[in-house]
């Protein structure tokens, strides 16, 4: 991927030569990285990460100036940095909702097009049926449902091994605590450093398990999903920015969904 190729495809996209599709070919792979340098490998981020991008990219573009001092690629690792912290920020906003709603009406029946779903009366009337069908399962709202049953039960076991990690975190905490008092009144030189080293180990796994608690994602895979439709993962993530833009857009809850 040459930076030539790259600012040439820009410049022709800008002047409405070239198809977004024809576009997308340079870019793919600076947006499908971008999730991993900050350090979230999950391939339902990733694809949805794209997903939102690519529903701006025209937009975006269209704000670029060529400057002498920086490349087109300096310039758009720069947006995408900004991006991609607007989507996680959205994304796990929108996880945690969701979790703290299946826990809430697990167990009920519910119907996906009653204006009285949850406890922001969304109405899904406006989804498509393949749409509906795609939220359902990864979202897990039904329980009447063998499939939804089965999505409802991924979402609560992922929830319990998160709050698992969670109860791990709190536990290194306290060891901290103790190995940073037992330092302080520790008057042998040898023993205070092995203390050392253990609280030294402590804070790496302590952080380990940290990030492992914040990338953790508790709703089944986009993979999960397409293999019972018959779609790729990478179809479902486009699905799903695009139901959540519906959602927004037709239920007025800007507020609680961002």
């Amino acid at each position: 991927m040459e930076e030539n190729n790259i600012i040439d495809a820009v410049r022709a996209f800008q002047k409405e030569k070239i198809s977004k599709r024809e576009l997308l070919k340079e870019l793919n792979d600076l947006i499908l990285k971008t999730p991993n340098y900050y350090g979230y490998f999950d391939k339902d981020v990733k694809y949805e990460f794209y997903a939102y991008l690519i529903s701006k990219i025209e937009k975006i573009i269209s704000c670029y100036r060529e400057i002498p001092e920086a490349t087109f690629t300096t310039w758009f690792n720069v947006v995408l940095k900004r991006q991609f912290y607007l989507f996680i920020k959205k994304y796990k906003t929108q996880e945690q909702e969701t979790v703290e709603y299946i826990e809430n009406i697990n167990g009920d029946q519910c119907n996906c097009r009653s204006s009285s779903i949850n406890r922001y009366n969304f109405d899904f009337s406006h989804l498509t049926e393949k749409e509906l069908i795609i939220f359902r399962l990864k979202y897990g709202i039904y329980n009447f449902d063998d499939e939804l049953k089965e999505s409802n039960s991924i979402i609560i076991d992922k929830l319990n091994r998160k709050r698992i990690i969670e109860d791990k975190i709190a536990g290194k905490y306290h060891m901290l605590i103790n190995l940073q008092k037992q330092i302080q009144l520790e008057s042998d030189k040898t023993t205070r450093n092995n203390l050392k080293e253990r609280l030294a180990k402590v804070v790496e796994n302590k952080r380990q398990l940290e990030s492992k608690f914040s990338k953790f994602s508790m709703l089944p895979t986009n993979k999960w999903v397409g293999n019972k439709l018959g779609l790729s993962a990478g179809t479902v993530g486009a699905y799903l920015n695009k139901i959540k833009i519906k959602i927004k857009k037709n239920n007025n809850l800007k507020e609680n969904l961002d």
